[in-house]
């Protein structure tokens, strides 16, 4: 799933947090062989270019929309 969101939370340094990934799965064993995976490695790589850490920590947020990835 990708949430769309409003960042509650702000230091004005950075800009806010627009959108947050969730991934879930099944169980232990599917999240196991999921995350060896090629694709899933390729993608993990590449989370540079869209994810940061914040200097403001956790943020309260509004979730403004929900897409379901398919």
């Amino acid at each position: 799933m990708q949430y769309y969101l409003t960042d509650m939370v702000s230091d004005g340094v950075e800009e806010p947090i627009d959108a947050i990934v969730r991934i879930s799965f099944d169980s232990q064993s599917a999240m196991r062989e999921a995350l060896a995976t090629p694709e899933y490695q390729r993608a993990h790589e590449l989370r540079g270019a869209y994810m940061r850490e914040a200097s403001t920590g956790i943020h309260s947020a509004v979730l403004d929309r929900q897409v379901q990835l398919v």
